[in-house]
């Protein structure tokens, strides 16, 4: 008996390999009629650790706008613990506002598959006052270079736009070679940014059992049409996964009218090994009780098993 408790303990604290995905709810720990400048949630991972060598990639996949009726929140990963025993999720405001609601979703790695993927966040001029340019371009370069050009998923994590007109923003990376990308956060049609943040996850191209991609509803219907619900099936590459994979997602770009007001959630359904069905759709709640109009929205997915 001495012996399997020994086993099964030696078993538990083994470090994980395998990429793991969380969530963190601002439901979590305050209503919407409480909003809070500062949200933190620890994540203990001491029964599976992910290594020293741990690093999470952390995304919005829901917002409400605040009580000045600006847009501004940042998700990001703090405090990892040694051996990657744990870590906190923090979705934080600033300059005076609040969060009602949000959500971030992360994706944590460690131990072998820290050798593949490799994770980085940018951002632009959070905590400042000041206006930055609706096109903003930064090269990003991996702290190891890819023996050839990776693939790479990039994430809204961090946003700040004053409420004079609509809410509009999207994350894209292009120029991709081994040593680098080119990651961009645009805004358009005179959208007044202050801050804006991305995360992004890059692995190798012939890596086994994981695929990204990202779409929106531009890819399906014309923004002059706007709808509350957004979202359709996702195909996986053929052969890529024999069961249903993990898949983690965030939002990657929207376009949602200032009145009524930003609120916007991405979820996925309906996961199988041939793909899964993104969300991206507005909600109410008892700061505003009408439905936003979403003339656009879209997700970054990132599957793997």
């Amino acid at each position: 008996m001495l012996l399997l408790i020994s086993i099964l303990g030696s078993l538990f604290t083994t470090v994980h390999s395998i990429p793991l995905l969380g969530t963190f709810s601002t439901a979590d720990i305050h209503t919407w009629d409480h909003p809070a400048v500062t949200n933190v949630e620890a994540f203990d991972l001491s029964c599976h650790p992910l290594g020293s060598n741990l690093n999470v990639a952390v995304g919005l996949t829901a917002l409400s706008e605040g009580n000045d009726y600006d847009l501004i929140c940042r998700a990001y990963a703090a405090n990892a613990k040694p051996n990657g025993a744990g870590f906190t999720v923090r979705l934080d405001s600033w300059l005076s506002s609040t969060i009602p609601y949000a959500e971030a979703g992360w994706f944590g790695v460690g131990g072998a598959d820290a050798n593949d993927y490799q994770i980085g966040r940018w951002f632009n001029n959070l905590y400042g006052s000041g206006r930055i340019p609706m096109q903003n371009q930064q090269r990003v370069w991996f702290p190891t270079p890819f023996a050839q050009t990776p693939k790479i998923a990039v994430f809204v994590n961090a946003i700040a736009q004053w409420n004079g007109d609509n809410f509009r923003f999207e994350t894209v990376a292009d120029g991709a070679d081994p040593y680098g990308f080119n990651l961009h956060m645009n805004a358009w049609a005179g959208t007044q940014m202050i801050g804006a943040g991305a995360t992004w996850i890059a692995y190798p191209a012939d890596k086994k059992l994981v695929a990204n991609g990202q779409d929106s509803s531009w890819n399906y219907r014309p923004w002059q049409n706007p709808a509350v619900f957004n979202g359709r099936y996702v195909a996986f590459p053929p052969g890529t996964f024999q069961s249903p994979p993990q898949v983690y997602i965030a939002l990657q770009s929207f376009d949602v009218d200032r009145v009524p007001g930003f609120r916007l959630r991405a979820s996925v359904t309906g996961i199988t090994a041939a793909g899964f069905t993104w969300h991206c759709d507005g909600f109410i709640d008892g700061l505003n009780p009408m439905s936003p109009v979403i003339y656009g929205a879209g997700i970054s997915w990132l599957a793997f098993a």
